[in-house]
C-alpha cells in the first residue's frame, strides 16, 4: 500500500458530552464553510493531480456542514456521491486502534500486555525480542519491525488471512530492540488485527462491523471488496506514462487491519463526529468506561515528533495550529481525515488516485480556507512517469540497436582473439541470463506474480517485461543466424 511515515498522539478532545449525529444527506454550508472557494480549490487540485473522483465531508462543531462528491467514480462516468465507497488506506489504522481501545477500556487487555499473552505462539526470528513486544509497542510503531518488512509483496497476497500472515513472521528480523525507536510498519497493525481476533473471539471483520460500523450506522463501509463493489466502489487509478488508468489490486486479506477497509465520506463523517462529541454517538459511548480525555492547554506545548501512536492519530503541527488525524494511500487511492480539536473542525477527503496531488495536501488547503486563509497550491509530487518513459525509450533504442547488429554476430564469433570471447560473454549475459532473471527471477525474488507487478507497478513492470522480451528476441535471432551460418559452412565444405 503507499504509506506515509508519521508521528502521533492520543490526546483527543472535548469536555462536551452533547450528542450529535451526522446527517445522511448533503448539508447547506455554514458561513465559515465557503462553498465556492472550496469547490474552486478542489477543482484545481483534481486537475493538477489528474484525480478522476473525490468525496468531501466537513464537520464544524457538532454538525456536518458540507458533504459532497466531485468527478467520476469509474470509467463509466458514474458520479461520485457522499455515499460512494473508497479504500481508506492507512486511515483505516485508526479503526483498528479504536478496536484495541475498546478492548482496553473493557479491561480485556492493557496497552502493556505482551503480544505473547494474547497470541501464545507468536514469534519472530529473535524469539526473546518477540516476547517483549507489547500492544503499546505495536500501536506506537515501536515494535522494531521495519517499514520494509511491512511492505513485502507476500504480505499483500490474498491467499493469507490475518492469522496466517502473523505466523509467517517467524523468520522476520527486527531492525532494533522493541521500544527503542519508532518506525512505521504495516505489520504492527496486522498483529493488532489478530490480537482483536484472539481476545474478542471474533474475526477482525466481524469485530469491526459489530463494534464500530454497526454502532455508528456506517452503512456504506465494508471489510471486503465484493459488497463494496455492489454498493458502487470507486475504481482506483494510477497514472501510467502520463495517462490516468483504472486498476484493481488483488484483495490483500491479511492487510485489512493495516488499511484496506472501505468507507464513504458520509460514513467517515459519522466516524469523525465521534471524536468531536467526546466519544458519543446518538447518546451511546462507543468507547465504554473511559471517554476521550478532556481538551487541555498542554496540547499546544507538545513539540513536533514528541508523541507517538498512543491510541489513535498522527499529529499535524503547523506554526499556527495543531490537528490530529491520519493520511492513507494504497497506490490507487489517497485519503485523509483531519480533526482540529481547538477549533472544532473535522475534514474527510477521499480520492481515487494517489500519484501526484495527495488527499493530505488537499485537506491542508481546505483547512486553510475554513480558517479564512489563502490555501497553498496543491502539493504536487514529481510524477515519475516522464522519467520512466525516457528510460524506457533509451532501453528500447539500445535493444533495437543490439538487435540490428545481430547479423554481424556470426562473423564476430568466427574471428580469433578476445573480441569473440567478449561477444560470447555478452551474448550469454545480456541475451540469455538477464532476460531469464527478469522473467523468472524478479517475481520469485519479490514473491509476486507478473500480474500483481504489472498492476501495482505498471511503469516499472512494463519496462522490465519489454526489455526481457526484446533481449530474448535478440538472443534467439543470434542463435538462428549462427545455425544458418553453420549449415551454410557445412554445405560449402561438402
Amino acid at each position: 500500500m503507499k504509506v506515509r511515515s508519521v508521528t502521533a498522539f492520543s490526546i483527543l478532545i472535548l469536555t462536551l458530552s452533547t450528542v450529535a449525529s451526522v446527517s445522511a444527506s448533503s448539508v447547506v454550508p455554514k458561513a465559515r464553510t465557503n462553498a465556492s472557494r472550496i469547490d474552486e480549490y478542489i477543482s484545481r487540485a483534481m486537475e493538477a493531480g489528474r484525480i478522476p473522483g473525490l468525496a468531501l465531508a466537513i464537520l464544524e462543531g457538532h454538525e456536518v456542514t458540507c458533504l459532497k462528491g466531485y468527478g467520476v467514480a469509474d470509467r463509466s462516468g458514474r458520479a461520485v456521491t457522499p455515499q460512494t465507497p473508497f479504500f481508506l488506506g492507512s486511515v483505516g489504522k485508526t479503526l483498528t486502534a479504536l478496536g484495541i481501545r475498546q478492548l482496553v477500556n473493557e479491561g480485556r487487555i492493557a496497552y502493556d500486555t505482551t503480544v505473547r499473552e494474547c497470541i501464545p505462539w507468536f514469534t519472530l526470528a529473535d524469539a526473546d525480542a518477540a516476547a517483549r513486544i507489547t500492544v503499546r509497542h505495536l500501536i506506537e510503531h515501536k515494535s522494531g519491525l521495519s517499514r520494509a518488512a511491512g511492505s513485502e509483496n507476500y504480505t499483500f497476497q490474498s491467499k493469507y488471512n490475518v492469522e496466517q500472515l502473523v505466523r509467517k513472521l517467524a523468520q522476520v528480523e527486527l531492525v532494533r530492540p522493541p521500544g527503542a525507536a519508532r518506525e512505521y510498519s504495516n505489520l504492527n497493525f496486522v498483529i493488532l488485527g489478530h490480537i482483536i481476533e484472539t481476545v474478542s473471539g471474533l474475526t477482525y471483520e466481524q469485530y469491526i462491523q459489530k463494534n464500530i460500523f454497526d454502532r455508528l450506522e456506517m452503512k456504506t463501509s465494508f471489510l471486503s471488496r465484493q459488497p463494496a463493489e455492489k454498493a458502487g466502489l470507486a475504481a482506483g487509478h494510477k497514472i501510467v506514462f502520463g495517462i490516468t488508468v483504472p486498476l484493481e489490486l488483488p484483495w490483500p486479506t491479511a492487510q485489512v487491519p493495516a488499511g484496506f477497509q472501505i468507507s464513504s465520506a458520509e460514513d467517515m463523517a459519522r466516524y469523525v463526529s465521534l471524536f468531536l462529541n467526546n466519544g458519543y454517538f446518538k447518546g451511546e459511548s462507543v468507547i465504554p468506561n473511559n471517554e476521550l480525555p478532556e481538551r487541555k492547554p498542554p496540547l499546544g506545548a507538545f513539540a513536533e515528533n514528541e508523541r507517538g501512536y498512543l491510541a489513535y492519530w498522527q499529529i499535524f503541527r503547523k506554526p499556527d495550529r495543531i490537528g490530529t488525524g491520519h493520511a492513507g494511500g494504497d497506490g490507487l487511492y489517497s485519503t485523509v481525515i483531519r480533526i482540529f480539536p481547538l477549533s472544532m473542525l473535522g475534514i474527510v477527503v477521499l480520492a481515487n488516485c494517489s500519484d501526484t496531488v495527495s488527499a493530505e495536501s488537499i485537506g491542508e488547503g481546505i483547512a486553510a480556507i475554513l480558517e479564512g486563509k489563502q490555501p497553498a497550491a496543491p502539493d504536487r509530487s514529481l510524477p515519475a512517469h516522464w522519467l520512466l518513459a525516457l528510460v524506457a525509450c533509451a532501453i528500447v533504442a539500445l535493444l533495437v540497436f543490439r538487435a540490428g547488429r545481430a547479423r554481424r554476430f556470426p562473423g564476430l564469433v568466427s574471428e580469433k582473439g578476445a573480441r569473440p570471447l567478449l561477444a560470447w560473454a555478452l551474448f550469454w549475459l545480456l541475451d540469455g541470463a538477464l532476460p531469464l532473471f527478469i522473467l523468472l527471477g524478479i517475481p520469485r525474488v519479490g514473491d509476486m506474480t507478473w500480474k500483481y507487478h504489472l498492476i501495482a507497478n505498471p511503469e516499472i513492470a512494463s519496462i522490465q517485461l519489454a526489455s526481457a522480451l526484446l533481449l530474448a528476441a535478440t538472443g534467439l535471432t543470434k542463435v538462428f543466424l549462427l545455425i544458418r551460418k553453420k549449415q551454410a559452412g557445412q554445405k560449402a565444405s561438402a
